[in-house]
């Protein structure tokens, strides 16, 4: 397994919540906020507002979605002729307004995750727990994933897209047979130019809670498939799952920061640095958001002698897992523990053989 190294923490671009929420201000002015529209009409229909289920049965917002999707309606007189695409673009577009207005009654956390740690979830096995029991920090966060590592379809074009980060939106509800867990995942597109069912792709996973994590995802193969090719999805899905069972962890490692201080363009009398401090101010994110994991453990000691009666003369890579470890009274309770990939065997030194040898000068012979 490669590994990657670990990059210099910088200030946070604007994230693609902010990026849209700055667009409706610089076409719609002072109006509120679509997504501010479907809170309050939530609150006042007594909804909870991570239920798809109940928001989409809310009346009155096909303008809204209209809005959203072209504000000079164009798009929308055109579509008007074709009602199933109308459809399945208006309902793309609730997508990322419900994600939008979710993560901001929720406290619009943000998580940003280490390369590192990124890469080391990728390669570790997700457990075989129950999927009501993945523990989430909270009903509405968005995740930003390493820049430039991964690349997805949205709905429309169908051209792959570099990836950003993802919404997660989790509801448990009551079902016919128990208790129901619904995840849906929002990835959003690093291009902040475009339209909503051109930069984000929805992918909604929908199980019984007592249903084992793995046999889910295994049955979601052919829509992660839809998002890019199936390594995409299997990667994907260690890295969200395991960052949900990483923050639920008995220390991960987590790092408050604080937003960043940008410049003031008014007190710049120079019109070249005015222009360059306001890019910045378009550009930098006004949020703050917790940085998840750091640099990689040292290397564990050599368990090879001990764990198989062989000594090992290299180093090799072990696979990371989870394990339920036991807490609480008398170990009555289980909360997730990250085991993770590990170098096994022999440091360098310790590998390193020397032989010493007596080299003589060579001595001239002569035959008799």
């Amino acid at each position: 397994m490669s590994m990657p190294t670990r990059r210099t923490r910088s200030d946070l671009p604007a994230i693609w919540f902010e990026r849209r929420e700055r667009r409706h201000r610089e076409k719609a002015g002072d109006s509120p906020l679509n997504c501010v529209r479907l809170q309050k009409k939530a609150e006042e229909a007594g909804v909870p507002l991570s239920d798809r289920s109940a928001i989409s049965a809310l009346g009155g917002m096909e303008m809204w979605l209209g809005d959203e999707l072209d504000p000079d309606g164009s798009t929308a007189r055109r579509l008007e002729t074709r009602p199933a695409p109308r459809f399945a673009v208006l309902g793309a577009v609730l997508a990322p307004m419900h994600h939008l207005a979710a993560w901001r009654a929720y406290g619009r956390r943000v998580y940003v995750l280490d390369a590192l740690t990124c890469e080391l979830l990728a390669h570790t096995a997700l457990p075989r727990l129950p999927f009501g029991e993945v523990p989430v920090p909270l009903p509405a966060f968005y995740v930003v994933l390493p820049a430039g590592q991964f690349r997805f379809a949205p709905l429309a074009p169908r051209r792959e897209q570099p990836l950003e980060g993802a919404s997660l939106l989790v509801h448990d509800r009551a079902g016919p047979t128990g208790s129901v867990r619904e995840i849906r995942v929002l990835f959003c597109s690093a291009d902040p130019e475009r339209a909503y069912y051109n930069e984000t792709s929805e992918l909604a996973i929908v199980a019984d809670a007592a249903a084992r994590l793995d046999e889910v995802l295994d049955a979601r193969g052919t829509a992660a498939r839809r998002l890019g090719d199936r390594e995409f999805g299997e990667r994907i899905e260690r890295i969200l799952f395991g960052l949900l069972l990483y923050l639920a962890s008995e220390h991960p490692l987590l790092e408050a920061v604080a937003p960043a201080r940008l410049p003031d363009p008014a007190r710049l009398r120079n019109a070249a640095k005015r222009r360059k401090a306001e890019q910045a101010i378009r550009r930098a994110s006004r949020l703050s958001y917790f940085y998840v994991g750091g640099e990689a453990p040292e290397p564990a000691a050599s368990r090879d002698s001990a764990d198989t009666g062989r000594r090992l003369d290299h180093q090799v890579w072990v696979t990371g897992h989870w394990k339920q470890q036991p807490y609480g009274p008398d170990g009555s309770l289980r909360r997730p523990q990250w085991i993770r990939p590990y170098l096994r065997g022999p440091d360098v030194a310790e590998s390193t053989r020397l032989r010493v040898g007596i080299v003589r000068p060579a001595q001239l012979r002569t035959r008799e």
